[in-house]
């Protein structure tokens, strides 16, 4: 279970990371709210959707993408667009090995993407899906 939470709490810092880094985006800053749902195949239990308010500025829309990642991860950005980006992630820890990929499409008032991860444990695989959405609701 903590693996799974560990996992779910990489993937939201992901998503807020790219939420407000879309470099040369057609995003406008503001007050953004953002639906996050996640999946898990074949694990019993059920996610529930979340949702984040988040204040987005001119400066942060134009940092790198994705920030900072943890030393044990790579990011290969696939394409960058001032409407598309698409990337990989690969990360090891502790004996975990983890991929994914991501893509958003932006707008100047709301986002959509999908991240797909997959990480090995002691030979166990979990995989895991995250869909999106964020819609900017006004000025921070």
């Amino acid at each position: 279970m903590k693996h799974i939470v560990a996992l779910s709490m990489l993937i939201t810092s992901i998503s807020i990371g790219t939420t407000a880094t879309a470099s040369e985006s057609s995003m406008r800053p503001g007050q953004w709210e953002v639906t996050t749902q996640t999946e898990m195949v074949g694990v019993p239990m059920q996610i529930p959707a979340t949702k984040d308010m988040s204040c987005i500025t001119a400066e942060e829309i134009n940092k790198p993408f994705m920030g900072e990642m943890d030393a044990g991860c790579t990011l290969e950005e696939i394409e960058k667009t001032a409407n598309t980006h698409k990337w990989k992630l690969a990360c090891t820890e502790n004996g975990q090995k983890m991929t994914g990929t991501g893509t958003f499409t932006f707008s100047a008032e709301s986002y959509s993407g999908v991240m797909e991860m997959s990480m090995t444990q002691d030979g166990q695989v979990m995989n895991m899906k995250t869909t999106l959405t964020g819609k900017r609701v006004g000025d921070c």
